[in-house]
């Protein structure tokens, strides 16, 4: 958005209504002493919660603005584990808000010590608590499920969050793209990848839908669903249920779910909603 004065700007536009509500402004001064820089940067995202609460990426961090606050607020990000050291935040990507206070968020993270000298980076998909400011990483450059690739190279595309602070998400490089899902008790599970076998073929590619149409993939039941594309020629749509801690991974290949009803979600489960 931009206004008279050529300045860019975040805007809320209620669906139902059609009114419109200014968020934040180019150069809008805040409490911490800060001004919000230009919103026309290519890496500039905003997401947006079900009660009208949105968080958005500005100057390398993380801010946050409710349908009753009069400004944004930027939240002082601390990385669970990384007591005592300072991080800094560039090339922030803001994936989604849920109700419960939550910023799905990636951005390349430089740490310093408590004399500010710099000690490591990491490129980290992470879970912003924004009343607290305790981000914790789900996953970075480092995790073996990922390849411990560069962090100049990584990239997390298609993050998705529910109320119960589950993720599901994209990351790899082309040929080596995989679809991820995260579980606050439960931790990181690879789902699927380019070059898998899966229901009798070859993945040639997936999709999830990210929020960006008004409608994610993953509900509040930890239900998450992804369309696939084979090589044999073969599409469908899949169901996998992001797992709590359990005992193993149970793959339901076919159109039917299982039989019985499942007393906890302990294991995950895929099945094929229809090919």
């Amino acid at each position: 958005m931009g206004d008279a004065d050529g300045r860019s700007g975040l805007i809320h536009i209620d669906g139902s209504t059609g009114a419109a509500r200014v968020l934040a402004r180019e150069g809008q001064p805040l409490r911490d002493g800060s001004v919000l820089s230009s919103f026309a940067s290519s890496r500039f995202s905003s997401a947006v919660n079900d009660r009208g609460d949105a968080a958005f990426s500005n100057s390398g961090g993380v801010l946050t603005v409710g349908v009753a606050d009069a400004e944004p607020q930027r939240i002082n990000t601390r990385f669970s584990g990384r007591e005592g050291q300072r991080a800094g935040l560039s090339d922030t990507v803001v994936f989604d808000h849920n109700l419960v206070g939550q910023v799905l968020a990636e951005a390349l993270v430089r740490f310093y010590d408590a004399e500010g000298e710099f000690l490591d980076w990491r490129r980290s998909l992470f879970l912003l608590d924004q009343s607290s400011g305790v981000a914790t990483v789900i996953a970075d450059d480092t995790d073996p499920l990922l390849g411990a690739a560069n962090p100049l190279v990584l990239d997390f595309q298609h993050g998705v969050l529910n109320e119960a602070g589950q993720v599901a998400f994209v990351s790899g490089l082309f040929s080596d793209e995989a679809l991820f899902a995260y579980d606050p008790a439960g931790g990181l599970t690879r789902v699927v990848g380019v070059g898998d076998s899966f229901f009798g073929g070859t993945v040639a590619g997936f999709e999830i839908l990210d929020g960006s149409a008004g409608v994610s993939g993953l509900n509040n039941l930890g239900q998450l669903a992804f369309r696939y594309d084979l090589d044999n020629g073969e599409s469908g749509v899949a169901v996998f249920t992001v797992p709590e801690p359990g005992v193993g991974v149970l793959l339901t290949l076919g159109l039917t779910a299982l039989s019985g009803r499942p007393k906890r979600r302990t294991a995950l489960s895929l099945r094929r909603a229809h090919g």
